[in-house]
């Protein structure tokens, strides 16, 4: 069972993130830059490629790393995280304790997160929630069940796109939509450092409008009724009024819509 990291990166001149990462697996690195290019070297009998491009956003990486992974299991990862040392066999370890998986899910330490809203940790073997949505470094998958089912990520959702987050949970809808099976696995793969996000700025308008546009592709008939969640769900998180998260909703809604006729 060959492990393979996937990583999403901008702006690499050479395999640095190695070690800042804490591979210890192959590995494939993305790196988005202003040229085209294929880099390869060799640690520790680990290969490491890097292949630079000259496009933009996050869900593009994710799909690139998709289409060039070799690996039998692969993990999902950016440049802020780092592995724990024994993650290979915890990865390993799961996907043999759960032969059917395609996708399992695990706990990642958070490192200087400020958000109210926090991840509940996984505390035990279970098969996951239908409705319950992991960020993406928690998740490793099958490469086979992936290219078999055509799973990959929305690139109109996700940090250096249109609409800045909500890709992971459009992935994985869309997973237990083919029929994948997905579990969660009550052990910590890594830290990951929240002190700069991509993408996060606060409970703002923008947040919810980017909510709105998720809303529409995730649930293209209930939408109108599922926003209402939003303003319970985020209060004491923000400092808009119910009617203020609606309207922003509403905006991303519109913005979704007018989007996708073009």
């Amino acid at each position: 069972m060959k492990i393979e990291v996937l990583v999403s990166a901008m702006n690499q001149v050479d395999f640095s993130l190695v070690d800042k990462i804490n591979i210890d697996s192959d590995a494939l690195i993305i790196n988005q830059c202003n040229d085209n290019g294929y880099l390869e070297t060799y640690k520790d009998s680990h290969t490491i490629k890097l292949i630079s491009i000259n496009s933009r956003g996050l869900s593009k990486s994710r799909n690139e790393a998709i289409r060039n992974a070799t690996g039998d299991i692969c993990i999902l990862c950016d440049d802020d995280v780092r592995y724990k040392d024994e993650y290979v066999q915890i990865i390993k370890n799961a996907f043999e304790e759960l032969p059917k998986a395609d996708i399992i899910v695990f706990n990642t330490d958070m490192l200087n997160y400020s958000s109210i809203k926090t991840q509940k940790p996984i505390v035990k073997k279970r098969k996951a929630p239908r409705n319950r949505y992991y960020g993406s470094v928690r998740i490793a998958f099958r490469l086979e069940s992936f290219k078999k089912n055509n799973i990959g990520f929305d690139i109109d959702f996700g940090a250096g796109s249109i609409f800045s987050s909500g890709e992971e949970s459009l992935m994985l809808k869309k997973a237990f939509n083919k029929g994948l099976k997905i579990y969660e696995y009550p052990a910590t793969i890594a830290e990951v450092d929240y002190s700069e996000s991509t993408w996060f700025t606060g409970y703002n308008e923008k947040f919810f409008h980017d909510i709105g546009a998720w809303l529409v592709a995730a649930y293209p008939k209930m939408y109108p009724f599922v926003k209402y969640y939003y303003p319970l769900s985020f209060k004491g998180c923000t400092k808009l009024t119910k009617s203020e998260i609606v309207s922003s909703i509403n905006m991303g809604v519109k913005a979704y819509k007018l989007y996708n006729q073009k």
